[in-house]
């Protein structure tokens, strides 16, 4: 049990700690980018919960699969999972790409002016946050066929470094060192998604 519940419990706490320190960090640099983040983290999460149940679902499978000892059919349960999962992503980005101010409007009032610094950040990122959502949700999938297979070092290793390792410092580069700003810590999580 320790052996494939540690793994996978070490990399969520330090994922959950990555987050809330990516927040407060964004927080740190603007209150407004902070809000437009959460604007768009909570649409995106909010839909991606389809995605949660969807590897949820691959996990049990390729689980029952490899007890079976049906490996050839592990591959093509991925691959399914993978396409539904980027087909259903790619119309989430396309909708934060071609209407942002609509999607940001659910949360917010548009025509209140103390809103506006909130909203044009918010206009800015979302299609940045729904783009790294596609490669997090290949990776979701991927890491929990991994899990299906009884390997949870690798996933939990893999996230804890591409999060500790390449986004965090980043973020942190790419905020405070270039003309990019606050909005740097979404291109640090799109780069970590992509690794």
């Amino acid at each position: 049990l320790l052996r494939l519940g540690l793994p996978s419990g070490l990399g969520g706490l330090l994922d959950v700690a990555y987050i809330t320190v990516s927040a407060l960090l964004i927080g740190r640099y603007s209150a407004d980018l902070l809000a437009a983040s959460q604007i768009s983290l909570s649409f995106n999460l909010f839909l991606f919960a389809f995605i949660s149940g969807l590897a949820l679902g691959l996990t049990y499978l390729v689980a029952e699969l490899n007890g079976l000892g049906r490996l050839s059919e592990i591959w093509t349960a991925n691959l399914a999972g993978q396409s539904i999962a980027f087909g259903f992503l790619m119309l989430v980005a396309i909708a934060c790409l071609t209407m942002p101010l609509t999607i940001v409007g659910l949360f917010l009032p548009l025509d209140n002016p103390g809103n506006q610094a909130s909203i044009d950040y918010a206009v800015r990122i979302i299609g940045i946050v729904a783009l790294a959502r596609i490669l997090h949700g290949i990776r979701a999938l991927t890491f929990r066929a991994l899990k299906g297979m009884k390997d949870t070092l690798i996933p939990a290793v893999t996230a804890i470094v591409c999060s500790w390792g390449i986004g965090l410092p980043l973020g942190l580069w790419l905020a405070y060192r270039t003309s990019i700003g606050g909005i740097g810590f979404m291109w640090a999580d799109l780069a970590t998604a992509a690794v």
